[in-house]
């Protein structure tokens, strides 16, 4: 008599998924802004991560990179520089010195920008590692928007 079980293959999972993270705020600073990471208890942008890591930073659940970076502002920003900053082990907050740096010219208020990470170079960062990001405009940015798209290897 033949056999009754049926085997059916599962479908690879991808080993690849995307995370999204939306951040908005209103600037009337030319300054080097700390993005406010949603969850947090204040969702205002900062000068300085010194006082409030917490406020602007995440760990890596695993590896990963930073994709791209799409920015709109309420105002023509000039040119404006989005910083990637990791921090490895023994840091409480990443560097000031971001680790890679996007620079476009947001001519045009209330356009969508792209910034590129991962045509720029390094762009990746390592399970457990902490991870913030800036933005620093030439001009004020007024009510802005951002979508963060990050790339998490799941195998790690």
């Amino acid at each position: 008599m033949g056999s009754n079980n049926i085997s059916i293959a599962r479908p690879n999972e991808s080993r690849y998924y995307y995370h999204f993270i939306k951040v908005g705020f209103f600037s009337s600073s030319t300054a080097k802004l700390y993005m406010p990471m949603p969850g947090a208890e204040d969702m205002r942008e900062l000068t300085s991560s010194i006082v409030a890591g917490e406020r602007l930073s995440f760990i890596c659940p695993f590896d990963g990179s930073l994709e791209t970076v799409w920015a709109r502002s309420e105002y023509d920003a000039g040119d404006v520089i989005i910083g990637l900053h990791v921090g490895t082990t023994t840091t409480e907050v990443p560097p000031a010195t971001a680790t890679q740096t996007v620079q476009i010219d947001m001519d045009i208020d209330d356009v969508s920008y792209e910034f590129d990470f991962a045509a720029a170079g390094t762009n990746t960062f390592s399970q457990g590692n902490i991870l913030m990001f800036t933005v620093d405009p030439t001009t004020q940015l007024g009510d802005c928007h951002f979508m963060i798209v990050l790339k998490f290897d799941v195998t790690t």
